[in-house]
């Protein structure tokens, strides 16, 4: 079996594949493989007669981590023919893939998995999680509220975009303004997916092939939220992808949207990630039914830029002597190494070996996406059997050092068909 970047005569093979394995509709499939997909990042390995046994696509975003920007690929679109499942195909795509993002100078790699255990075996861990707010309609109490909600005409819009070479102003200007609403109420997030404009106008794209709808709240013609919309989700039940509200005003005017659809659908799933604020909204009403979802795995692909730019976070390194880390990642060879650190000056460097010798830690490479993305600290994994200290010196020594604080992180970027 051989990987690599696909060539023009396999791309129909490709495409018959996803066909098989992904439950899409005709008019999906033709829009993504039109406006999404991007032969020189679509990875297959193919069998000694070169034919097509797997395959995936690497979608670039932008991925901002403690304020520094990094430019990330999203795997999407992992499959392998139903006959050569279970001999070793998705393995060698994956490995071979993430190797492949090592040699590409890549430092972060993203995947929303369709069971985290697959992956869990490749280095990837979760990281990012998303709060699903689920209610029947009759349950909704919206106060009143002084915002004017406005449905976009989401099919001429997107038409717009599509059929002409400059896409028309009115998406444009929608697209700006969600842009820039979001990234004014994501910053808390300690990571999350950078959203330009055309970001919004891909965005909006597939919500209308999917058959969404897009309403926009107005504030005295200021945009102060916007709610995605999937109407006919399932039987009697409907789902908002995204919602994002700058106050209670903005929030009363779309939960008052969706309760005016109760004689389309009876439930609804509203995911955000201002779920504290919704919760302060609803008062903590029991009557929704609130899960916390694992959604966005994480993989360091490049193990020394990474500890570089986690080190970069703090203040106080050039005060900290030495310290050695080991790091293990049984996928990217390169991966593995012991190094020691040395940011002091030679003073401190003796004053550190005279408390107890060098800090020593071993790390495995999902682990070190955990402290990475501050989704857990040096305690937690300690407490979970993730790592072993020779000492309480080296355990306080890398506690100091990584941090003990967990933030919260925020992905919600995903192709919309492929989560039913």
């Amino acid at each position: 079996m051989r990987t690599g970047i696909v060539n023009s005569r396999n791309i129909r093979d490709v495409k018959k594949l996803w066909s098989y394995c992904f439950a899409d509709t005709p008019e999906f499939k033709d829009y993504y493989f039109a406006n999404r997909y991007r032969q020189e990042k679509n990875l297959i390995t193919t069998d000694d007669r070169e034919k097509v046994q797997a395959s995936l696509q690497l979608s670039p975003y932008v991925l901002q981590v403690d304020g520094v920007s990094k430019d990330v690929n999203y795997v999407v679109g992992v499959c392998v023919q139903p006959e050569s499942r279970g001999k070793g195909y998705s393995t060698a795509i994956m490995k071979d893939t993430l190797n492949y993002q090592y040699r590409n100078d890549e430092d972060v790699s993203i995947l929303m998995p369709i069971d985290t255990e697959i992956y869990t075996r490749y280095g990837y861990t979760n990281c990012f999680y998303r709060y699903d707010f689920s209610v029947d309609l009759i349950n909704i109490r919206a106060g009143k509220t002084c915002c004017e909600v406005r449905r976009a005409e989401l099919e001429e819009l997107v038409s717009d975009a599509s059929d002409k070479k400059a896409p028309d102003e009115d998406i444009l200007v929608i697209a700006a303004q969600m842009s820039e609403f979001y990234h004014s109420n994501i910053v808390d997030k300690y990571s999350y997916i950078k959203r330009d404009r055309q970001y919004f106008i891909n965005r909006l794209e597939e919500l209308s092939v999917d058959g969404g709808e897009l309403f926009l709240s107005y504030d005295e013609g200021v945009i102060s939220g916007y709610m995605m919309l999937l109407p006919k989700y399932s039987q009697g039940h409907a789902m908002v992808p995204e919602m994002m509200f700058r106050d209670k005003d903005a929030f009363n005017s779309l939960m008052s949207i969706i309760k005016s659809h109760i004689t389309q659908f009876r439930t609804a799933d509203i995911v955000t990630p201002q779920h504290e604020l919704f919760n302060l909204f609803i008062k903590y009403d029991n009557k929704y039914k609130v899960s916390k979802k694992s959604f966005m795995m994480v993989r360091i692909i490049n193990a020394r830029n990474i500890l570089c730019e986690i080190l970069r976070r703090n203040p106080g390194i050039r005060q900290i002597g030495p310290f050695m880390i080991e790091i293990e990642d049984s996928v990217i060879e390169d991966n593995n190494f012991t190094e020691t650190f040395d940011f002091s000056d030679e003073a401190s460097a003796e004053a550190e070996k005279s408390r107890g010798g060098i800090p020593f830690m071993r790390l495995d490479i999902s682990d070190l996406a955990s402290l990475y993305m501050k989704s857990s600290n040096i305690d937690h994994l300690e407490r979970a059997g993730r790592i072993k200290f020779e000492s309480e010196h080296d355990r306080s020594f890398f506690s100091d050092l990584f941090g003990n604080e967990i933030r919260e992180s925020y992905i919600n970027d995903y192709i919309l068909i492929m989560m039913r």
